[in-house]
């Protein structure tokens, strides 16, 4: 279900190249009304909506990371 509520992302010190915060606040809407997911093997559920729970896995893997932008 999707959901039409501030996730609160960060950018924290945006005016000297700060840090983008990709993940939603903690016990926000993101968090909440999770669907369950079909017990298929294919997907994994998770206790959030969206790409990125309590844990940023893009750290690492993108150019972002690279460049210090997490």
């Amino acid at each position: 279900t999707a959901i039409q509520e501030d996730p609160g992302y960060m950018l924290d010190g945006r005016e000297s190249g700060g840090h983008l915060n990709l993940l939603p606040a903690p016990g926000g809407a993101a968090f909440q009304l999770v669907d369950e997911l079909p017990n298929d093997g294919f997907f994994e559920n998770v206790n959030y909506k969206g790409a990125f729970g309590t844990e940023n896995w893009l750290d690492g893997w993108s150019i972002l990371s690279v460049t210090q932008r997490f």
